[in-house]
C-alpha cells in the first residue's frame, strides 16, 4: 500500500519494507526447516507464503533503486511454498493437507495443472530467487563476475521458465483470445515479462564483460512490445 500511495523509489516504502524483511528474520521466517520427510502444516506454509510474497516484493524494489538487497539466498533454507489450493490450506485439516501433496508433481507443481493463488506466486518466487542472483552480481563490488557465471544463470532462467505448466506460458495469441481469463493473462504477462527482465540484465551484464554475442536488443525490443 505504501509503494502505491508514495511510490516504490519513495524513502517511507523503503522503511517499511526495511521493518518487514527486519520482522521476518527475526522470527526466523528465512531459515524453516526443509526436511526429505516434510509434513505439511497450516501455519508453516503460511510462513512460506509469507517470506516469498516478501521476497518478490523485494527483489522488485531492488531492480528499480539499485541497493544491495536486504534479503539474499546465503542466508535462507526456506523452501518454496507447496502448490496446494487455499480451501485446502484453510478449511479441510492438515490430514487433507498431507494428501493434497500426493498431488504434486517432481517439479513441484500440481499434476493436474490446477491453478491456485500459490501458483503464481510460487513461479515469480523462483524468478525472484534467480533476480537475487544477478543483482548480487551486478551490485557486488567486490568479485568480479565472470561470462561463464553469466552464461549459467541465464541457462537456468531458462530451464526455470520451460518448466512452469502450461497454462502460465505466454504467447503473442492470447491477447487475442477473448475466452482468456483477465487474471491468468495478466499473471502470464507479469511472469513473461519477469523472465525478460533477467535476461535484461544477464545481457547488460554480458556486453559490459566483453561478450559478443548479445541479445539485448531483441529483449529489449520484446519487453517494449
Amino acid at each position: 500500500m505504501e509503494t502505491v500511495l508514495h511510490g516504490d523509489m519513495s524513502r517511507r516504502s523503503w522503511l517499511f519494507l526495511g521493518e518487514v524483511v527486519t520482522l521476518l528474520t527475526f522470527l526466523g521466517f528465512h531459515v524453516l526447516p526443509d526436511p526429505p520427510d516434510y509434513q505439511p502444516t497450516f501455519m508453516i506454509e503460511i510462513k512460506r507464503r509469507i517470506y516469498y510474497q516478501i521476497f518478490n516484493t523485494h527483489m522488485v524494489m531492488v531492480s528499480l533503486t539499485g541497493r544491495p538487497p536486504l534479503m539474499s539466498q546465503s542466508y535462507n533454507t526456506t523452501p518454496l511454498p507447496l502448490d496446494v489450493g487455499n480451501s485446502v490450506l484453510f478449511g479441510s485439516g492438515e490430514s487433507a493437507l498431507v494428501r493434497a501433496t500426493a498431488d504434486i508433481g517432481s517439479t513441484g507443481w500440481d499434476k493436474n495443472a490446477r491453478t491456485y493463488s500459490v501458483t503464481y506466486m510460487r513461479a515469480r518466487a523462483q524468478l525472484s530467487l534467480l533476480r537475487e542472483e544477478i543483482m548480487h552480481f551486478a551490485l557486488n563490488t567486490k568479485r568480479h563476475v565472470t561470462v561463464e557465471e553469466l552464461l549459467d544463470v541465464k541457462a537456468r532462467e531458462s530451464r526455470t521458465i520451460a518448466e512452469f505448466p502450461a497454462f502460465m506460458q505466454y504467447d503473442d495469441s492470447d491477447l487475442d483470445n477473448q475466452r482468456h481469463e483477465v487474471g491468468v493473462l495478466y499473471w502470464k504477462l507479469l511472469m513473461r515479462l519477469d523472465h525478460l527482465l533477467n535476461i535484461f540484465f544477464i545481457e547488460r551484464l554480458l556486453l559490459k564483460r566483453g561478450h559478443t554475442q548479445s541479445e539485448l536488443l531483441p529483449v529489449s525490443f520484446d519487453m517494449v512490445t
